[in-house]
């Protein structure tokens, strides 16, 4: 990978979110959009001379790095070195339609490169970093801990799963990565993969098809990266997360069992809250718990 770090333009929308902020909440903010090799990235810190340690906010899909704005200007002004990547497969990241779980582990890939760039910044403090996300950016949340090449000083994975069995019950478009600047319901992304696996007609049917064919080779890769069956991973790692009872989009029975086995392996720094009423989001603010709580997990005053 290239490891040249280029600014490029915001686009619209991340233009104007910044624009829109109030003046004593732009105050000091450094706030950039760069590209790091097939890596695109928005930051934002306040430029005041200090460490800051790295909070990285994981967006949902079929999403992109913009969907999280709120959360990357709500930890910089925490003081942390806030980082918002687009996964891989979405948004503007250089890389094409791929599945769900290739495009997950790549994303995690795209984490360790950005905390490896991070140790040359001189206000970014890279041993010490969380990672965020909400429902697919949970579930990489949950996959860093688990295949991540560096050990997390938290986690906070929201309505995402552990256990990647359970997407193999979806259709071919929840199986699938097909993020594309363009949007994933559009033709063009449709004919960019039926291209790659060289076929032309009937998309979705053929889709489907590929998929079924490999389903054993799927079902292999589910189990094999599925972030519960590396517990001894999580026992040590702060997590607060949180998962609603009625989520019929990730589900919540492959948290349920994460919850049990991390107890069983002596997991107790852990806060992980189910809202039973709830599904997938809408849960009570917590914001100064959720604060408090990574703060002290990073080590800040």
């Amino acid at each position: 990978m290239d490891k040249t770090v280029k600014e490029k333009a915001f686009n619209a929308m991340s233009t104007n979110f910044f624009d829109n902020l109030p003046s004593e909440a732009k105050e000091g903010m450094v706030y950039k959009r760069l590209a790091l090799g097939d890596i695109e990235f928005i930051v934002m810190y306040r430029n005041d001379g200090k460490l800051k340690p790295l909070m990285f906010l994981i967006h949902g899909g079929p999403g992109r790095k913009e969907q999280m704005l709120d959360e990357v200007k709500a930890y910089a002004q925490e003081g942390f070195y806030a980082i918002a990547p687009d996964a891989a497969a979405h948004g503007e990241s250089n890389c094409e339609p791929m599945l769900n779980m290739d495009a997950w582990l790549e994303t995690v890939g795209y984490i360790d490169t950005l905390i490896e760039y991070a140790e040359t910044l001189e206000q970014a403090d890279a041993k010490h970093f969380g990672v965020a996300g909400v429902s697919m950016g949970g579930t990489i949340t949950f996959l860093y801990g688990a295949k991540g090449k560096y050990t997390p000083s938290v986690l906070l994975p929201e309505i995402g799963t552990p256990d990647f069995t359970g997407i193999l019950n979806g259709r071919a478009d929840c199986i699938m990565s097909l993020g594309h600047p363009i949007g994933v319901d559009t033709p063009e992304v449709w004919q960019y993969f039926l291209k790659k696996l060289q076929i032309s007609e009937n998309a979705f049917k053929e889709v489907e098809k590929y998929l079924n064919d490999t389903i054993d080779e799927i079902k292999n890769k589910a189990q094999e990266l599925s972030p519960i069956n590396y517990i001894e991973r999580f026992i040590n790692i702060p997590m607060y997360a949180r998962f609603g009872g009625k989520d019929d989009t990730c589900g919540v029975g492959g948290v349920r069992s994460f919850i049990g086995k991390l107890k069983e392996a002596g997991g107790t720094i852990q806060e992980l809250i189910i809202h039973e009423e709830h599904g997938h989001g809408g849960f009570p603010d917590d914001y100064l718990a959720r604060m408090s709580y990574v703060k002290k997990s990073v080590g800040m005053k």
